[in-house]
């Protein structure tokens, strides 16, 4: 019993080691802790194209088609905030800039939770200026800069933003230079 409990110990960090260690999130101040409820209140809350820094972990809900404009390519994808993903309240798009940065397949996103660092901004069609990249959600709202905004470490905020990323099936998405830290 005692040598199949130590062959246990040796060899669990073996079989954990193929999942990266997920970043943390921080806004301009502090370090964020997941807050799905106040996302989904966001949505009915606050003004159209407000942005602020999240942490939510969602599943998966539907591909969307890319896009491609002025300002690049975008990965598009709806997330639910709740456990029901048929709970139209939790729904909310995610944009993730598919230029110079990794971005996670179908098969990743559909794996299991979603953690997802990025900044929200209602789209709300209703109140909708032209003067933004963005088209309105069908969800009313978006989280964007899924990625990097440093070319540091992910896990820490730049000095004009703070990171964004998205980790999926044990992998971190939205950094430069396919996964590596360009220092």
């Amino acid at each position: 019993m005692k040598k199949s409990l130590l062959f246990l110990l040796v060899l669990s960090p073996l079989f954990s080691a193929s999942a990266e260690p997920m970043p943390r999130c921080f806004d301009e101040r502090s370090e964020l802790q997941v807050s799905n409820e106040s996302v989904i209140q966001y949505k009915s809350t606050m003004p159209n194209l407000k942005k602020i820094q999240v942490f939510v972990k969602a599943k998966f809900v539907r591909e969307m088609q890319p896009t491609m404009n002025q300002f690049g390519q975008h990965q598009h994808f709806i997330v639910n905030l709740r456990e029901d993903i048929s709970d139209k309240a939790g729904l909310i798009e995610i944009a993730h800039s598919m230029n110079g940065y990794t971005f996670p397949e179908a098969s990743d996103l559909k794996a299991g939770p979603i953690y997802i660092c990025a900044e929200y901004s209602t789209t709300d069609k209703n109140g909708y200026p032209k003067i933004t990249k963005f088209t309105p959600s069908e969800t009313g709202a978006m989280l964007h800069w899924t990625h990097q905004a440093s070319k540091s470490n992910i896990d820490m905020k730049a000095g004009g933003h703070p990171n964004g990323w998205i980790y999926a099936n044990g992998k971190v998405f939205g950094r430069y230079n396919n996964g590596k830290f360009v220092q």
